[in-house]
């Protein structure tokens, strides 16, 4: 289960941890969503129940609700009664490995959010995220700088049942506002993509994950400085990969805005590497549309989906003023 489409990229990340030698780094659970989780859970540190080589009865060897100890059962019933979808969802702690001590230390900290930045690059569909346990709101600043919702709870351990009563009560009401918050930027997506849908612009649905993709984004009839230069393109190619990225463009001659503007490309098609290539349009077209100094954009993607036996294939969207005004007002 591990190598399924939705699990295999955290697979790999997980590979790559261990391949440190920190400690043990247990898989993610693959019967939660994966790549395509839209709520990320943080936690501090693994137990011992997630070591399949401990001493005594064996770990899961998986970060899971479905563990054997009080705290992952307090998880999966915190879960259902806050009604979270586990297919929505994807578990993590703060430092991602169990090195037979229960102690974290500055220095775990410190690479423990950079291995959080590693998990953040390979979640496309990730809008909402809980912090659970003091520890682990250390995190927060460094999530909320990338845009994401952040929320905070108590730890479900025995330690914050016994000590702090008040804080595990409230526990499943945090998390069930965290799911209706992810529910109403859901809905807010949908409403973007009904609104490039209504200009008849929206290209045919094909879900498959992008891999060696090329990008062609075109940028025509900017005026940034506010004088109209109805010449001024600006051209770039994005070449994706799972866990390579690359930008092709001339970096001399920039403005500021097209700098600007070249970094939230980047951002975006970096987000949205296992998306398909209509959520990747979409969410270029969106990132167009938040510039009023651009009046017309033609994106073009064009994939090679060779895991599936096709050939290449190609989806182009044409926003003219009008359809980026509707983005703008919607």
């Amino acid at each position: 289960m591990l190598h399924q489409a939705h699990i295999e990229p955290l697979s790999r990340l997980v590979d790559t941890l261990r391949n440190e030698n920190r400690g043990q780094v247990p898989d993610f659970d693959p019967l939660d969503g994966g790549v395509k989780a839209q709520m990320l859970f943080i936690m501090e540190k693994p137990g011992p129940m997630t070591d399949p080589d401990k001493d005594g009865p064996s770990g899961s060897g998986f970060i899971s609700r479905d563990n054997n100890d009080p705290t992952a059962e307090a998880l999966f019933c915190f879960m259902r009664e806050a009604e979270i979808d586990r297919r929505q969802t994807v578990l993590w702690n703060a430092i991602p490995w169990w090195n037979n001590d229960i102690q974290v230390y500055s220095q775990e900290w410190k690479d423990g959010l950079s291995c959080i930045d590693m998990l953040l690059d390979i979640l496309p569909c990730l809008q909402v995220v809980v912090l659970v346990g003091k520890k682990a709101e250390k995190a927060r600043k460094s999530l909320e700088a990338r845009g994401l919702k952040v929320f905070i709870s108590a730890h479900p351990s025995p330690q914050t049942r016994g000590l702090h009563p008040e804080l595990w009560r409230a526990i499943p009401d945090i998390w069930r506002e965290a799911a209706t918050e992810l529910a109403r930027l859901s809905e807010d997506d949908a409403r973007y993509g009904r609104a490039i849908a209504s200009r008849s612009v929206f290209p045919t649905q094909r879900q498959f994950e992008l891999r060696d993709v090329q990008l062609s984004a075109q940028v025509a009839n900017c005026s940034p400085s506010g004088t109209d230069v109805s010449d001024h393109r600006l051209d770039l190619v994005i070449s994706l990969d799972p866990f390579e990225f690359q930008i092709s463009h001339d970096e001399t001659n920039y403005t500021q805005f097209e700098r600007s503007l070249i970094n939230d490309l980047e951002a975006i098609a970096r987000a949205c590497r296992y998306a398909s290539q209509d959520h990747l349009i979409c969410a270029i077209a969106y990132v167009c549309a938040c510039y009023r100094a651009i009046q017309t954009a033609e994106i073009s993607i064009t994939s090679n989906p060779a895991w599936n036996g096709t050939g290449s294939m190609t989806s182009k969207i044409s926003l003219d003023s009008a359809a980026l005004e509707h983005l703008r007002e919607n």
